[in-house]
């Protein structure tokens, strides 16, 4: 089974049954970064802050945020990780292009394609996608590439009770405005916030 930084959230680094867990981190490496395509190549053990800081000074940018950013690019596709993007950009699936997959028969096999516009044949490439690593071991991945936002407002909403909270969140898209993040925090989880950064 791959594994790739063992950051651990969704617990998939765990082997199972006393399987082997093949560590991917080493495997780091970005490939080829095509604006003029919207795709940036990378290895699959390479971690999202390292393709953060390739991407800091360029136009475009790798839109998912999953929670780590020490998490690999390979260990997102093997759990099609979402983040708190997801409202606006959709979870891992919708941002890869193309992936490189070693399947059981030790062969290497391409899926997809960096073309926008790819829809003959089989979708073998959202297959692998949240497989867990059990379909194959996805050696290098390309992503999509958005251009960079050029500005952020953020607003902290305050709601009296949970439940209006929670009905906001439909009406504010109702009206035409796509948040790129919409993050809940209870009144206890804000207290302890407050109690620990004192």
């Amino acid at each position: 089974m791959p594994r790739g930084n063992s950051t651990g959230l969704m617990g998939a680094n765990l082997t199972v049954d006393g399987g082997i867990p093949l560590d991917m981190i080493k495997m780091n490496k970005i490939l080829s970064y095509e604006p003029n395509n919207l795709t940036m190549t990378v290895q699959a053990g390479i971690r999202l802050k390292d393709m953060e800081e390739f991407l800091a000074d360029k136009p475009f940018t790798y839109m998912p945020a999953p929670a780590m950013h020490w998490a690999t690019v390979g260990g997102n596709v093997d759990t099609n990780a979402g983040g708190l993007k997801a409202i606006k950009y959709g979870v891992t699936r919708e941002h890869i292009r193309e992936l490189k997959v070693v399947l059981a028969d030790g062969k290497l096999y391409k899926f997809g394609a960096k073309a926008v516009k790819s829809s003959s044949g089989y979708s073998l490439k959202d297959l692998i996608i949240g497989s867990e690593g059990t379909l194959g071991v996805v050696t290098e991945v390309t992503v999509r590439l958005y251009p960079r936002i050029k500005e952020i407002i953020n607003a902290l909403i305050p709601y009296p009770t949970l439940t209006q909270a929670i009905k906001s969140v439909p009406a504010i898209l109702a009206s035409g405005v796509v948040p790129t993040t919409v993050e809940f925090m209870g009144l206890k989880v804000i207290d302890l916030w407050e109690s620990y950064a004192n």
